[in-house]
């Protein structure tokens, strides 16, 4: 299972209806109750007449006179909905689905059927399709416009349950006639139930979760309502639309660039200080998105402050906030030599150093490596002498010894180069030692990287190579150091310097 999945059945299960013995089974009693309180008078003049006795036998239960059981046989479908006996069970489940197909049954019958219903549906996989199967989602659908919101309510979960469940059943879901119409219709519901709107929106935010995400054309329609309720004062629905926005902008230039046109980017960035870190996750993420975009969007985000509101999370004691906090930073410092210039002056050197150091977790130095790396291979010469003020020759060289992926080492074999590259020049302009090359050296940089001189990568090898022959080339060293001391030796004296007495005979040229 991907990390992904993994996240997701985390959603799933804070989302999902289960029949429990705490909150769920008091709701479950107190909604009965008032259902039955209220519809009291209403379920005594319609008492049925039609005869129909359910009766059980150990292969399965039959309605006489092919009724639907009534409210009080319950206990016993659920009993058999229990039973190790798959044609007992397979018998009970229908009868239930009878049970919220019949319309003009009152609405307790209903809410209890679809209570189970939607519990059935929270379970394995094989057990939610065992309802899909039965072609319960059109019925679920037929419930959304019932005039009982408790009806409503479970119907909601229902669907909740089954687009959770999988890809496949989320397109089912969208599948049905004027399906996001219908979904999204039901805020119009006077005096809506908050569970209600946060249900529904859980369900339009994991539609957008599954990959291949959305077309374009129906992200249109969800954008507004999340953009707009990332505002809401139920901290769930705000992290339920976050997740939407975060899903949405994935990878997308046209979905990020509606996103902005909504105008709810200072709301996203100030969401970066709430005190929740529930929030705050899915905020840093869609920023993390919106950053990905072209420069003019990044562009926009920093005009909106986001450097400030950023520093705060930057020392977070959660690694995937601090995880995401550092991806964002490394967007931005792909970015142009203005937007790294930003990031600089904002005070963000030193906490990247810090996070690259051997103290912190792998996932966190690799980040925070990228947004180093970054900064060299696009910065300016002033701005890469920054990066090496902070140590950064010493971390990248520290990675490499740590680092198994290639594409880590390239980057780091990379912004080795860029550096020394630069420093060199600033060596020769001033007729000076590169110091850059006494660092690495320090730091046994010729050892670490003469390591991946015959890696399997060819840009690995080539890049290694490069370092080590134009900078770091111990053979060319000694043979400079061997020179320098036989210019000032005695063999240098007596194999270059002439016999002075083979001169004493002859006139001398010059004369004083």
């Amino acid at each position: 299972m991907s990390n992904f999945q993994k996240k997701l059945r985390r959603r799933q299960n804070k989302f999902k209806q289960k029949s429990t013995r705490g909150n769920s089974r008091v709701k479950r009693a107190e909604l009965t109750v008032r259902l039955s309180k209220n519809r009291r008078e209403e379920r005594l003049m319609k008492r049925r007449n039609m005869g129909r006795v359910l009766t059980n036998s150990n292969t399965n239960i039959r309605l006489q006179n092919q009724g639907v059981p009534s409210i009080k046989k319950l206990p016993q479908i659920i009993k058999g909905i229990n039973s190790r006996d798959l044609n007992l069970v397979r018998s009970s489940v229908q009868l239930i689905r009878k049970l919220i197909s019949v319309v003009e049954d009152p609405p307790t019958e209903k809410f209890e059927s679809l209570w189970i219903i939607s519990n059935l549906c929270s379970g394995t996989h094989e057990e939610c399709k065992y309802i899909v199967d039965l072609d319960a989602i059109p019925l679920f659908f037929n419930h959304l416009s019932s005039k009982d919101a408790n009806i409503v309510e479970q119907a909601v979960w229902a669907l909740g349950n089954v687009v959770g469940d999988c890809k496949e059943f989320r397109d089912l879901v969208l599948n049905q006639p004027n399906c996001f119409k219908t979904i999204i219709g039901l805020f119009s519901i006077k005096h809506i139930n908050m569970d209600i709107i946060q249900n529904i929106i859980w369900i339009l935010s994991t539609m957008c979760s599954y990959k291949p995400r959305l077309e374009y054309s129906k992200t249109l329609e969800l954008i507004p309502i999340f953009s707009r309720l990332i505002n809401h004062r139920n901290n769930g629905i705000v992290v339920d639309c976050l997740y939407g926005l975060q899903y949405i902008s994935d990878g997308d230039s046209k979905n990020i660039k509606e996103i902005l046109q909504q105008g709810c980017v200072p709301t996203l960035i100030q969401l970066l200080s709430n005190r929740s870190p529930k929030i705050q996750l899915p905020a840093i993420k869609t920023i993390g998105n919106l950053l990905s975009g072209p420069n003019i969007y990044t562009d926009h985000l920093l005009e909106e402050g986001l450097l400030t509101n950023l520093k705060d999370l930057i020392n977070s004691p959660r690694t995937d906030i601090v995880k995401c906090v550092c991806w964002a930073l490394s967007n931005i410092t792909a970015g142009n030599q203005s937007q790294i210039t930003q990031v600089i002056q904002s005070g963000y050197l030193p906490h990247v150093a810090r996070l690259m150091s051997s103290q912190n977790k792998k996932i966190i130095r690799k980040e925070a490596c990228w947004i180093m790396s970054n900064i060299v291979y696009g910065g300016t010469a002033l701005q890469i002498s920054k990066v090496v003020k902070e140590g950064s020759i010493e971390l990248f060289l520290q990675y490499l010894k740590i680092s198994q992926s290639s594409r880590n080492v390239i980057i780091c074999l990379e912004a080795l180069n860029k550096i020394l590259t630069i420093s060199q020049i600033e060596a020769e302009n001033l007729n000076c030692e590169n110091y850059c090359v006494k660092i690495v050296e320090e730091n046994d940089g010729v050892q670490i990287i003469s390591k991946f001189i015959n890696h399997k990568n060819v840009k690995i090898s080539n890049f290694s190579s490069s370092i080590l022959e134009n900078y770091l080339n111990d053979d060319q060293k000694e043979e400079k150091e061997n020179l320098e001391q036989y210019f000032v030796s005695k063999e240098f004296e007596k194999e270059h310097l002439p016999d002075f007495a083979e001169f004493d005979d002859q006139v001398p040229i010059y004369e004083f």
